[in-house]
């Protein structure tokens, strides 16, 4: 929501693009999942594609690109934190937790240092990568712990 807010007018259609292409990185991680791949290839599929079209070329535009495939990792990694939730005792559930909470801390720290750094206009996208990368690698990094629970 409060991505929604920030882009304003743009904001529907952004949301619109977002579902429409809501697959491709699912797609891409089951790809990657049959030929025993981690699914790292698939961080930054989308944006990357994104970011050589016209509408990639402003700051505003870079930004929405790199946030369309953060919606999407972000939706992955809640799933997988939740199925792996439903594999964990009480102690372990806040043992995850408390990891999340830190995660995110630290996502967050270092996804500013852009802002802080070059305080001009590609901090923006370049804060939006970092997010939207270490939002992929967590939710991946969630997904094999998922598994591995699933196997014992």
């Amino acid at each position: 929501m409060l991505l929604l807010a920030v882009l304003g007018a743009g904001a529907f259609s952004f949301a619109t693009n977002v579902s429409a292409q809501g697959n491709i990185i699912e797609e891409c991680l089951a790809t990657e999942a049959k030929a025993e791949q981690d699914g790292t290839a698939c961080i930054g599929r989308q944006a990357d594609a994104c970011l050589e079209k016209p509408e990639g070329l402003s700051t505003l535009g870079q930004v929405e690109c790199i946030d369309r495939e953060l919606v999407l990792w972000d939706k992955i990694l809640n799933k997988e934190y939740s199925i792996l939730r439903t594999a964990l005792d009480d102690e372990q559930k806040t043992t995850l937790k408390d990891a999340q909470r830190t995660w995110i801390k630290l996502r967050d720290q270092d996804c500013g240092l852009p802002q802080v750094f070059l305080r001009g206009t590609m901090a923006q996208p370049m804060g939006a990568y970092c997010l939207m990368k270490k939002t992929a690698q967590r939710a991946l990094f969630l997904r094999v712990w998922r598994e591995t629970m699933a196997r014992q």
